[in-house]
């Protein structure tokens, strides 16, 4: 089930998906909010980025936001493992 989460006025897509290798369920949410979030040369622009950006297991294509847990997993294996 797709959630949103609001940040500075926006909104961004977020669910959960359960990753069936290791028996636990992440929250992952569309890549547009990973860079507002986190500035790789400032670092997080405010308490609030940063609480944010830590209940985020990993920032995936926007287009995977609606695929099926199967695929977002292989992608999180993938990309994280």
């Amino acid at each position: 089930m797709i959630d949103y989460i609001a940040f500075n006025g926006q909104k961004y897509k977020t669910r959960d998906v359960r990753l069936e290798e290791y028996k636990v369920t992440v929250k992952i949410a569309e890549e547009a909010l990973d860079g507002i979030l986190f500035d790789e040369e400032k670092g997080y622009p405010s308490r609030e980025a940063e609480l944010l950006d830590e209940l985020i297991y990993c920032f995936v294509p926007d287009e995977l936001m609606d695929a099926p847990d199967e695929a977002v997993a292989e992608y999180i294996y993938d990309k994280v493992f």
